[in-house]
């Protein structure tokens, strides 16, 4: 994949993907359901076929997501895992979470909630960790 993957339109989803080396952080937008989760697959499925190790899925952009998206996420979080690597959720709003808890995304992935405005992102910081997950879980 190159350095940049960019954006994937497959309405009403789309994901742009930023891969740099092994390290992807891909931008969710839209509706992932049924009908859209297979344009989901297409874009994530060469990170699981080995071209990341690390993976950060934005889904602060999602308008809905269903259970079975989440599941697929639990899916590459475990290959990842396997790999010496990981997925992070970020941006997750509180359904996101709560659904994500619901198939065990939660256990093999670090799931975050929204950033604040003005917050760690806007300072640089990092939210990883386990007090990142506590802020998260207070929101």
């Amino acid at each position: 994949m190159a350095e940049d993957g960019g954006t994937h339109d497959f309405a009403p989803f789309s994901a742009t993907v930023v891969a740099t080396g092994r390290r992807w952080v891909v931008v969710l937008a839209g509706e992932l359901d049924l009908a859209t989760r297979p344009a989901m697959q297409a874009v994530l499925g060469p990170a699981g076929r080995g071209e990341a190790v690390e993976l950060v899925l934005d889904v602060s952009r999602l308008t809905f997501v269903d259970a079975g998206a989440v599941r697929s996420w639990c899916d590459l979080a475990g290959v990842l895992r396997g790999r010496g690597g990981g997925l992070v959720l970020r941006g997750a709003s509180r359904v996101v979470r709560k659904v994500a808890e619901l198939v065990g995304l939660d256990r093999v992935a670090l799931v975050e909630g929204p950033r604040p405005p003005g917050g760690d992102a806007a300072r640089g910081g990092s939210r990883h960790g386990p007090q990142a997950r506590a802020r998260d879980e207070e929101g």
